[in-house]
């Protein structure tokens, strides 16, 4: 089965919600206990940039068609 640029676009807008979710519970988490573990933050954030990146990727693609 093959995966139509509308389905990818919608794959990667709810893995931009997950990790945006994940991101912001991280950091409200650290600014309370006043611990932040600097590696997973930015791995997050590093995810979550790709995969804003793609989402724009996907819609260029699909408003072009």
């Amino acid at each position: 089965m093959k995966l139509t640029n509308k389905t990818m676009l919608y794959i990667y807008v709810v893995v931009v919600f997950i990790f945006t979710f994940l991101l912001t519970s991280k950091l409200i988490l650290a600014f309370k206990i006043n611990e932040f573990n600097y590696f997973k933050l930015g791995l997050n954030a590093v995810v979550l940039a790709y995969a804003i990146y793609k989402v724009i990727e996907h819609s260029k693609l699909e408003n072009n068609k």
